[in-house]
C-alpha cells in the first residue's frame, strides 16, 4: 500500500506544509501526504518521483505515474488470487 502521513499546520499555504514535511522528514515517493489546517478540511497530495501534485489530479491521470501503475498491477494480481 501507498504510505499516508499527516500533517497539521495552521500557519502555511498546505501545500509549502507538504513539501516541509517531505523535506525534513525525508520522504521516499511514492507517497500520500495529506495537510490539515485549521478547521478547514484536509488537502491531499500525492508525493511521486515527478514531484508533488493534488492527489485528485494524481488520481485521475494514474496512467501518468509509474508508481501508481505498479500499485494497482499489484492490487490486480492480489483481486485475482
Amino acid at each position: 500500500m501507498l504510505p499516508l502521513h499527516h500533517v497539521t499546520d495552521p500557519e502555511d499555504k498546505s501545500v509549502t506544509a507538504a513539501r516541509r514535511f517531505i523535506v525534513e522528514n525525508a520522504i521516499v515517493p511514492p507517497a500520500l501526504i495529506s495537510v490539515q489546517r485549521g478547521q478547514q478540511a484536509a488537502e491531499r497530495f500525492f508525493w511521486s518521483t515527478r514531484g508533488l501534485f493534488g492527489a485528485r489530479y494524481a488520481e485521475e491521470n494514474h496512467f501518468l505515474f509509474p508508481s501508481l501503475q505498479e500499485l494497482a498491477r499489484q492490487l490486480d494480481s492480489k483481486k485475482v488470487s
